[in-house]
């Protein structure tokens, strides 16, 4: 990985550089079959708003350079709910799962830089404390990827 170099200041050394802003990549391309309803996944409501929005909540807190949202078949039901949300949407087409739902937002990453954070859309309960946390612990440990997981 290259890293960029540092200018110095007026003491000779490096001049620490604010960290990037992330970028967020929103993966909600999935159909939901296991709910058996024909409206999608992340749009059904938990606590008063869909589950997509307590995402983008969570995304948004932490003052992301750029947000994508990947969606799948159920574009034309979705988009409308993102309207109103300054984010780009990719669409997975045909669905070729989750690594490939990631792979299809990096034409809108391009050209920036920063740390990636890839949220999944039907994960309401994420907070902006743990988002934060997810993302200093990376930088701190100047870590090509950090990865947060849960116990059922």
């Amino acid at each position: 990985m290259k890293r960029a170099s540092r200018a110095k200041g007026k003491s000779g050394k490096a001049a620490k550089q604010p960290p990037a802003a992330p970028r967020v990549v929103i993966l909600a391309a999935g159909a939901g079959s296991r709910l058996r309803t024909t409206l999608p996944k992340i749009l059904h409501r938990v606590g008063g708003r869909t589950l997509i929005e307590a995402v983008l909540d969570a995304a948004d807190s932490v003052s992301p350079a750029k947000t994508v949202v990947v969606l799948g078949a159920s574009r034309a039901l979705v988009e409308p709910a993102l309207r109103e949300r300054n984010v780009a949407v990719v669409v997975q087409d045909p669905p070729l799962g989750t690594g490939d739902a990631a792979r299809a937002a990096l034409s809108e990453l391009s050209g920036s830089e920063g740390p990636v954070l890839v949220l999944s859309g039907d994960v309401p309960l994420l907070t902006p404390e743990t988002l934060r946390a997810l993302l200093d612990r990376q930088a701190a440990g100047r870590l090509d990827l950090a990865f947060l997981s849960f116990r059922p």
